[in-house]
């Protein structure tokens, strides 16, 4: 486990959405936002997406709309499709976390994806995300393809795996693993922080 809270998250995940706007106040600063691909963790345990499993989606999308508007944050407008394979998506956040610029990129992305609705599977959209972000959409365009960036996304998600990382998000505080928006909370009196404000 860290010493610096890490904050694993994909922009796939609107879990991960939520937890965003709290992470860094509640067990931070610092905070690690750490990129990993949660299509890798299913794969890995061979589960699916709750998104994808018809008993699950309503129930999950009412859940998530709830606590947008208890957090005060704007109305989700879901994208299409959802749920997305965000690997391109990915990739762009693995490039943004090299340069120390994961949390700025992943905001973007994030607004873009759950306050818009735009299309994260869109390269363009990506691309956009990174301008909006103050970062150089010509770089990262260039660098999408590259395959030490599609290797590093690989990495992070074998090295989450061997954490014991299950889900995102996941806030790895305190020694522990903590699974899911609801639990960072619990993380940051991990961390012997305020469980309300951090």
């Amino acid at each position: 486990m860290s010493d610096v809270p890490i904050f694993y998250f994909d922009l796939a995940s609107p879990y991960s959405y939520l937890a965003s706007h709290r992470v860094d106040d509640m067990l931070g600063p610092p905070v690690v936002w750490q990129p990993i691909l949660v299509g890798a963790l299913h794969k890995h345990y061979r589960r699916a997406s709750w998104g994808a499993t018809p008993a699950l989606r309503a129930a999950g999308i009412a859940e998530i709309e709830d606590r947008a508007r208890v957090y005060g944050l704007s109305p989700i407008v879901w994208p299409e499709p959802y749920p997305a394979n965000t690997l391109t998506a990915m990739r762009a956040a693995t490039w943004a976390h090299a340069q120390g610029q994961a949390r700025r990129f992943a905001e973007a992305a994030f607004a873009m994806a759950f306050v818009e609705g735009l299309d994260l599977t869109a390269r363009p959209v990506v691309l956009e995300a990174a301008d909006r972000a103050g970062l150089d959409s010509a770089e990262l365009d260039a660098a999408l393809d590259d395959p030490q960036l599609k290797q590093a996304l690989r990495e992070a998600n074998d090295a989450a795996i061997a954490q014991g990382v299950y889900g995102v998000p996941t806030f790895d505080a305190g020694g522990l693993l903590w699974w899911g928006d609801h639990l960072l909370p619990a993380a940051a009196a991990a961390l012997g922080r305020d469980p309300v404000s951090g």
